[in-house]
This record gives structure tokens, sequence and C-alpha cells, in this order.
């Protein structure tokens, strides 16, 4: 028996041992599920053999493949990591082998060269559509965070100017709400600018990885706000807590949460930065008393441009940089709700196994 014979009379077999090599590796039941582009692409390397053999026969394979390429496509868009390519091949491999020895056929050395020059073409296709599709995504948030950084700040500069306008005016004074309101709208712009800075520093690439110490942080952190901001922080560690991360880059992704805990908490309310060792995980949480998260998926807030609070004030990327800033750093970050008080964001980092550069206080 031919190899395409063989393959194609074994279709149903080693797909099936394909589905369940996925299952036994997968994160969870949905990446279990066999890709739709997987037997495609299959039936494409049959269509290949058939073709070697002399047999009319069409197939992009083995210098391209639509179905591999729109399987990379798709597992960017969905956002899976390179190495779940990598397996989805590699399961095809594993399987047409293992069917293979089962039923004791040998195969032709030609037929085996194009077998795996076929295999090899589908990962190149996946991994050539993912980053392509990794770059323009990345191309287009960089364009929209841009324009709407561009719009949040003209939008605040024209609010700073017609207060003071009226100031100048000399029919209110300085210390009066007006003033309050060029105030607002000055420390507005600056945490936009603070904002994109952190952002374009994070996405550069430049992470410095050293020994940082969790209540000397949380202290910089506190003292970084104004005395009369809306809500009281206050601040609960354990002794000694470190973590491994960059300063700057975990400085300005806590900031980024305590900005909306403050924004969205009551004057009469107060914020809490805890810190805490989990195993080998530092935990850090910003505790708020917003009143509740609104209804939808928790994890729909750390995608951009997501606003889900009555007060639409910002862009709605501080908790997407901030997710980007924590993974980049090793770490991940979730949110859970208190019904009817308010919320917690919790940031799981690696704990220090570096010699201290802090005070650790």
């Amino acid at each position: 028996m031919t190899l395409h014979e063989f393959l194609a009379s074994h279709r149903d077999e080693v797909l099936r041992r394909c589905r369940e090599k996925l299952r036994d590796v997968a994160a969870s039941p949905e990446d279990g599920d066999l890709p739709d582009d997987v037997p495609i692409f299959y039936d494409e390397i049959v269509a290949a053999l058939r073709r070697q053999a002399g047999l009319p026969s069409e197939s992009p394979l083995p210098h391209e493949s639509k179905a591999a390429a729109h399987h990379g496509q798709e597992r960017q868009h969905a956002g899976y990591g390179v190495s779940s390519l990598a397996r989805d091949f590699g399961v095809i491999s594993d399987s047409i082998g293992e069917v293979g020895e089962s039923v004791g056929e040998s195969f032709g050395a030609d037929e085996y060269r194009l077998l795996t020059q076929c295999l090899d073409t589908g990962i190149a296709s996946a991994l050539d559509r993912f980053w392509v599709g990794a770059r323009d995504e990345q191309e287009h948030l960089a364009r929209e965070r841009t324009a709407f950084l561009a719009h949040e700040l003209r939008n605040t500069l024209a609010s700073a100017r017609m207060a003071f306008s009226i100031i100048r005016s000399g029919n209110v004074a300085v210390d009066s709400r007006t003033g309050d309101v060029v105030e607002r709208n000055f420390a507005r712009m600056q945490h936009l600018i603070d904002q994109a800075l952190f952002a374009d520093r994070l996405h550069s690439g430049s992470v410095e990885l050293k020994p940082v110490a969790i209540r000397y942080l949380f202290k910089n952190l506190r003292l970084s706000f104004s005395p009369e901001c809306r809500a009281r922080i206050r601040m609960r560690t354990e002794p000694g807590l470190e973590v491994e991360a960059d300063e700057e880059l975990l400085t300005s992704a806590l900031s980024n949460l305590l900005h909306n805990a403050l924004k969205f908490s009551s004057p009469s309310g107060s914020v809490e930065l805890r810190g805490a060792s989990e195993g080998d995980r530092v935990v850090l949480e910003v505790e708020d008393e917003c009143g509740g998260l609104p209804c939808g998926d928790p994890e729909d807030l750390f995608r951009p441009h997501v606003q889900r609070g009555a007060d639409r004030s910002g862009a709605g990327l501080g908790l997407a940089i901030t997710r980007e800033a924590v993974e980049a750093l090793g770490g991940e970050i979730h949110v859970r709700d208190i019904a009817g008080k308010g919320c917690v964001f919790s940031v799981r980092l690696p704990q220090s196994s570096l010699t201290p550069t802090l005070p650790p206080y």
C-alpha cells in the first residue's frame, strides 16, 4: 500500500488520535478541540502524495498551505501562543506514525520525504501568518493609542483653557471651583502623558529585572498621590516581602490600578494596597470601594477601550497596558468583585531570588 492510500483509508483513525492527543495536553476543553483546518491540511497532504504518484490531484503542498496559514491566523486572533502551532501540527505527525506502526505498514523513502516537507511547510505557513497577524495587531493598537491619546489631551486641554479664560477675566478667584477645574485637567494631562510613556517603554522591550521591596514600593506609590485625593490610601504588607521585577514598569502598573481605585471610590471611602507571599509567588492587591463591578465578564475590563463605569473620562487603555506590563514581568493579573462594596485587582509575580538592592522599608 502506498502512503497516500494508507493516509486516505486510515483518515478517521489518524484524526481521532489527533483529537485525543490535543485533549491530553489541553488546558481547557475548548483547547482540546481539533481545529477545523487540521483535517483540511491532512487532505492537502494526501493530495500532494497522490500527485507525486502520478495521479490527478491538486494541492498547494509542499510549497505552501492555505489551510495551515488560515490556522495560524485563527490561533493568533484567538490569543494562542506560537507553541500551540507546533503542538497542532506535531500531533498529525505522531498520529500518522502510531497508526502506521499499529498496522505494520512501511513506505518508500521518497514518500516519507514528501510527507516531512508537507509538515514543515504547514508549520512554516502557520507561523508566517501568525506573525503577520501579531504585527498588524500591534500596529493597529499603536495607531489607536495615539489617536485616543490625542483626542483625550485635546478635550482636557480645551476644558483647562476655558476655565483659565474665566479666571483671567477677573470674575472668579484662582482658589475657586473654576481653579479646581484647571488643576484637575492639568493632573489629567499629566496622567495621560505618563501612561503614554509607560506604554512606549513597555513595547520597547527594555525590561530590567531586579529585587523590589514591596513596602518601599507601596510607600512611594502612596506619596506620589496628592494628600487631597478622593479616598484614603491604606497599606498592608508582609515584612521583607520582595518581587523580582522591573521597578519602573511595576510602579506604573500599580499606579494605574491605584489611579482607577481612587477615581471610582467615594471621597469618604478608602483604597487598600496589600502584599503577601503565596508559595513561590507574591500577590499584590488593590482593593477599592467603587460599589462593585458592572454586569459582564470582569476579564473584559483588560481589553483596550473597554469602559464600564459611569465615569468615561479616560481612554480605556490603562488596564490593557497594565496587563501587558504584568505579563512582561512574568506575572498575571485578575479582578474579582465584592458585591455592593467594590472590587480587588490582584497581581501575581515571582518572588525575588536575587540580592536586594532597595532598602527594606
